[in-house]
């Protein structure tokens, strides 16, 4: 997973974990495809909980 930060944003292979992201407080920027934060402090503390969570297929999601 590739996640990078800049500013108020935090971009890259998101999906795996929006919903951490968004329990974060961030909000989708579809035009930006990146998550924005109120703070760069915000968006680096969503960041960092973002790489720390364990990856894998989202809970009741098959991998068929």
């Amino acid at each position: 997973m590739t996640l990078t930060l800049s500013g108020n944003f935090v971009a890259g292979t998101t999906y795996p974990v929006r919903d951490i992201l968004r329990s974060a407080g961030g909000r989708w920027d579809p035009g930006q495809k990146a998550w924005v934060y109120p703070t760069p402090e915000a968006a680096q503390a969503a960041l960092q909980r973002a790489q720390e969570a364990p990856t894998g297929p989202a809970p009741g999601r098959c991998e068929c």
